[in-house]
This record gives structure tokens, C-alpha cells and sequence, in this order.
């Protein structure tokens, strides 16, 4: 069961990421810098920040919508397999543990944001 649950949540994030963190057809990879800077090695000072914005908010919404599709894994346990109290009690940490990820992940995009805007 384990083993399905985490090949459908792979390919779920995989197939919603594309369109989750799409940019735009104007803009470059990584935040705005183009590859052909990356390759050279002509990143300025002011590239920087860019980068690091673009990879924060990626990684963070990944993690984000990993925590929320432990939350609703957490939700069919209960109700799907919770027949006894450990089943349950099982749901309940598995929703519990998601919801700490999401507040976590929310959180330190909110700080990074907030520093980063500050820069």
C-alpha cells in the first residue's frame, strides 16, 4: 500500500508541478536568468537574488503540496481503513504531521518573502 501511495503521490507532483510553477513564455529559467548567463558564468550580483527567490518558492510549493496530500492520505486512512482505534489514531497523526508541514512550509515562504523584498 505504502509503496503505491508514494508512486501516485510522485507522479502527481510531477504532472502538477508543470503546471503549478509554469512561467511564463517571456521569461528564463531559474527566476529570469537565462541559461546562456548560467553556462558563461556572467551572473551579476543582482541575479542573485532571483535565483534564490525562484528556487524557494519552488521548493517550498513542492513541499507544501506534498504536506497537503499527506493530509488527505491521513483522511483515507481514517475513513477508509480506520475499522480499529490504532488504524485511527494512525489518520490522525498522518493529518496532524501534514497540517505541521503545511504551516511550516506557508510560514517560511511568508519569511523568505519578507526578506527578500527587503534586499
Amino acid at each position: 500500500m505504502k509503496h503505491t501511495f508514494y508512486t501516485l503521490m510522485a507522479t502527481l507532483t510531477s504532472l502538477l508541478s508543470e503546471h503549478v510553477f509554469a512561467a511564463d513564455a517571456n521569461s528564463w529559467i531559474l527566476g529570469g536568468v537565462s541559461s546562456d548567463k548560467i553556462r558563461e558564468g556572467n551572473i551579476g550580483f543582482s541575479d542573485i537574488p532571483k535565483i534564490i527567490n525562484y528556487a524557494t518558492t519552488f521548493i517550498l510549493g513542492f513541499a507544501a503540496t506534498v504536506s497537503v496530500i499527506m493530509i488527505i492520505y491521513g483522511a483515507f486512512q481514517m475513513a477508509l481503513f480506520g475499522l480499529t482505534s490504532q488504524e485511527k489514531k494512525k489518520g490522525a497523526e498522518t493529518i496532524t504531521h501534514g497540517i505541521i508541514g503545511f504551516v511550516i512550509a506557508v510560514s517560511s515562504w511568508f519569511i523568505i518573502n519578507m526578506v527578500m523584498s527587503n534586499l
